[in-house]
């Protein structure tokens, strides 16, 4: 899978940035072929070039988060996981809290699920804490999407609003309203769930980040 996306839009892994007169020619689905800095699709062939200003892996983060300050500017925070049913929704948070994540992956509507969005803001949390993310035995039971970018967070690999969230919890709190709000405008709900997984996760490791 590759994510064709237009200049202006936050930047992802494992995507390529094209103008927008040149993406109105392609559909979802379409095949296309990348090889040696290429990109081949139908009579076309498009010369890439390397953003080395973004690569989009997150390393091992040092000092503390400002987590009671992400509470605060979370505090009413909606997302996809109100939709569920008040039990379903316990058992959801307690498999995301407790590493079960292969149990309800898939969970939600969307391209990407809301159950799996907030797998992507724990994963970014435990690798910035240093701790290993759950195993993940079947990304076949998500949309292709979600398990796209759920093996982008195995690898340590996040969009610039989720990295932008994690850089500012630990190192610039100044900037933690202006992140939230990106990662928040994610999708439909997307981003409000990775900011829920976040949330969850930092609360996962409050005394080995205290």
């Amino acid at each position: 899978m590759l994510a064709l996306v237009s200049p202006g839009l936050p930047a992802l892994p494992d995507s390529i940035c094209l103008p927008e007169e040149m993406l109105v020619s392609f559909t979802v689905g379409q095949p296309v072929r990348l090889a040696e800095q290429r990109l081949f699709w139908e009579q076309n062939e498009l010369l890439l070039q390397n953003d080395e200003s973004f690569t989009g892996k997150l390393s091992l983060r040092e000092g503390f988060p400002c987590v009671s300050a992400l509470e605060a500017l979370t505090a009413d925070l909606s997302c996809g996981f109100d939709r569920f049913p008040s039990a379903l929704r316990t058992r959801a948070d307690a498999a995301l809290l407790e590493g079960r994540w292969q149990e309800f992956l898939g969970l939600g509507s969307g391209l990407t699920p809301s159950f799996d969005d907030a797998c992507v803001g724990m994963a970014a949390v435990y690798t910035a804490v240093g701790c290993p993310i759950p195993p993940l035995s079947d990304l076949a039971v998500t949309t292709d999407v979600s398990a796209r970018y759920l093996q982008l967070a195995q690898e340590a690999y996040f969009g610039q609003p989720l990295l932008d969230l994690i850089h500012a919890l630990w190192q610039d709190e100044s900037a933690l309203p202006e992140a939230v709000h990106h990662l928040e405008a994610v999708g439909a709900t997307s981003g409000r769930d990775m900011l829920y997984g976040v949330r969850l996760a930092l609360r996962k490791f409050r005394s080995k980040i205290s």
